[in-house]
């Protein structure tokens, strides 16, 4: 913004970071997007952003590329590469050259409607208003004549603050020390009350600052230090009588270090920083003799700026998808969050890289997993203790030692464990033992363990999936199988429970036979049942939403109604899912649902297929009872099922 005052004209831009103590070299651009067709090819860092090389404005500046490729400005990516990647001028290599006010206008008009239009907003550092008319950098231009030091003539500050000369304009816009003097003036009784010893050096540096001919553009500033001594001696005092500490010497507006170079927007009265704010990762090197200012202290306090800073973070995959996937946030709540985001950088990967154990010899408490559980059986432990203690002993009998299991080299079996012993001080070692019972199964190979076998059972008669009885054994610290170890196991025992359970109604229709033979029935084979199915997902629940049926699995079950406990004499249970083929088109050549699937697919019907089709399952059902020359007397089903068709057509067709 421009403000004319007397002879001078001030030009106020964004604030500006800017390494001190080096001049800042031109380098050549290495943006892809910035080297050609924006009129310069070399630029200097670090930028106004405070980025320090151009791969930090690169990883930024990408983000814009789908915009400038859409083309919704011709003057966008002029705009972008001069905020980011600023012209390099040898002649002025202290401070970065900004973009035109006019320049981003036009960027802005055009492109911003198109950001409107998916829901985001024009960031808040490209805001317009922060860019000069002019291609100006933040600098105080007196037209005519440079700013030549006075002497002071303000009374209360001639004598005992350590200069006798200043500079005007001052940070207030105060053209004359008279100015000056009227304002000074008022804080007369609290100088003189002593309230701070502090007070009267703070109000001489803020309204007549230190003539500095080594930099007569800039006035100086006092320091924050300096500032909170003198508000912490006089604050209570003012509070007494019904004053505030006022606004515009609040402390938080100046700097820690008292030498630094600031300028103040006349307009809105701020301070803003030029130059030297140290934040972490500046490689500036102080001089020699210089003392930190938080020396001797334990904890440093928190800068209010550095809330308001980015920070480039790696974080892992998952945790990078969490923190970009925000789904109740609004863009204008986004476009707020700009300037105090993190910047992600690529995400690192989730692998854990362990490294190979070496074989040592075996220490108590130093071992892995050595307060961990098993799940073991009793008297195969007790077998190996023995045939170890015995072994270890007339192999060496002077040695002192005692045994341990060796948990690096453990063989894990299922739920099971295989051990073998060494030596705390010689180098025995046992064989490994089975800690489990094995099942016989008169095949060579190795034998399933029984313990694995019976949890499976166990799995199968309740709703507990792997990964509950996973969390369940490692919250007990006892280390759990594999999901594909659990997997292989369940394929073998889930197969002897189906032919079980085949065996088993088989066994329950016969019963119902015999019962009705002790009944004195007429017909002991003809008996009463109950049908009906039931579905991984409602079938009403798809109404309205989709022209495809939701569920995909079900079962349909027959039940005896001759006895009270009505148990299931047949079963047919349908799938429309394989968990290795998508496809579900039927081979013309094997008969199969897919080509390359064996005769152990789960799927057993299409996809197109009907899964509500209870006139199907229920006829497919009663055909297995009429194997065991079993009829249907009697049939209760739902209103508006079908299954009573099936049993019509049944029966008309055995006449």
């Amino acid at each position: 913004m421009l403000f004319n005052r007397g002879t001078y004209l001030v030009v106020f831009i964004a604030c500006l970071i800017v390494k001190i103590g080096a001049a800042r070299n031109c380098e050549r651009i290495n943006i892809p997007m910035c080297r050609e067709g924006i009129g310069y090819n070399f630029t200097q860092f670090p930028n106004s952003l405070g980025h320090q090389k151009q791969e930090e404005s690169g990883l930024e500046i990408k983000n814009f590329f789908p915009i400038v490729k859409v083309k919704c400005s011709p003057h966008f990516k002029q705009f972008l590469c001069e905020l980011y990647i600023p012209r390099c001028n040898p002649a002025d290599s202290l401070l970065p050259h900004l973009p035109s006010r006019n320049l981003c206008e036009k960027a802005r008009n055009g492109c911003k409607p198109l950001l409107n239009k998916f829901g985001l907003y024009w960031p808040n550092n490209m805001n317009c208003e922060k860019f000069s008319i002019v291609l100006m950098a933040c600098l105080i231009i007196k037209i005519g004549a440079a700013r030549n030091c006075e002497r002071i003539n303000i009374p209360m500050c001639r004598h005992g603050i350590g200069y006798n000369f200043t500079q005007f304009p001052n940070s207030f816009g105060h053209q004359k020390q008279d100015d000056s003097g009227l304002q000074v003036h008022q804080f007369s009784p609290l100088v003189k009350v002593k309230c701070s010893p502090y007070l009267k050096q703070f109000l001489c540096e803020l309204f007549a600052p230190r003539c500095d001919r080594a930099d007569p553009l800039l006035p100086h500033l006092p320091s924050r230090n300096l500032c909170e001594k003198a508000r912490n001696g006089c604050k209570p005092l003012m509070n007494t009588y019904g004053f505030n500490w006022p606004d515009y010497m609040r402390c938080e507006k100046f700097s820690t270090y008292k030498k630094k170079r600031q300028c103040r927007n006349i307009s809105e009265n701020s301070v803003v920083l030029l130059n030297m704010v140290f934040q972490k990762g500046n490689t500036h090197k102080f001089k020699g003799g210089n003392v930190p200012y938080n020396k001797k202290r334990k904890t440093v306090k928190q800068n209010k700026s550095d809330s308001y800073t980015s920070k480039y973070i790696r974080l892992t995959k998952e945790k990078h998808n969490l923190v970009v996937n925000d789904p109740y946030a609004n863009p204008q709540e986004k476009s707020k969050r700009v300037c105090r985001a993190a910047r992600l950088l690529r995400p690192m990967s989730d692998e854990v890289l362990l490294t190979k154990p070496i074989r040592k010899n075996a220490k108590k408490d130093k071992r892995p997993d050595y307060n961990s559980n098993r799940a073991i059986c009793i008297y195969k432990m007790e077998e190996m203790w023995n045939a170890a203690f015995k072994e270890h002993q007339l192999r060496n009998p002077q040695c002192e030692g005692i045994l341990l299991c060796d948990l690096e080299n453990e063989e894990k079996r299922g739920f099971g464990t295989r051990q073998q012993l060494i030596c705390t001080k010689c180098d025995y070692k046992s064989k490994r033992y089975t800690l489990y019972e094995e099942l016989e199964s008169g095949k060579p190979g190795r034998k399933a363990s029984k313990l694995d076998t019976a949890i499976h059972v166990g799995l199968s008669q309740s709703p507990i999936a792997y990964s509950g009885i996973q969390k369940i054994f490692l919250s007990g610290n006892i280390l759990a199988p594999t999901t594909s170890s659990l997997q292989r196991r369940a394929n073998t025992v889930m197969k002897q429970i189906e032919q079980i359970n085949k065996q088993d109604m088989k066994r329950r229709r016969n019963d119902i036979v015999e019962i009705n033979k002790l009944r004195g029935k007429e017909n002991p084979h003809a008996i009463s049942v109950q049908m009906d199915g039931m579905y991984n997902n409602p079938l009403y629940s798809g109404v309205g939403r989709t022209p495809f049926q939701p569920a995909t699995q079900t079962i349909y079950t027959a039940a005896e109604n001759e006895t009270s406990k009505h148990n299931i004499l047949a079963l047919n249970i349908k799938n429309k899912l394989c968990s290795k083929h998508s496809s579900l088109d039927v081979d013309n050549d094997s008969g199969r649902l897919h080509e390359d699937c064996t005769d152990d697919c789960s799927a057993n019907i299409p996809m197109v297929k009907s899964i509500g089709d209870e006139y199907t399952w229920a006829r497919e059902c009663l055909l297995d009872l009429k194997e065991d020359q079993l009829e249907i007397e009697h049939l209760v089903t739902d209103a508006d099922s079908s299954a009573y068709k099936a049993a019509m057509d049944l029966h008309t067709m055995r006449e």
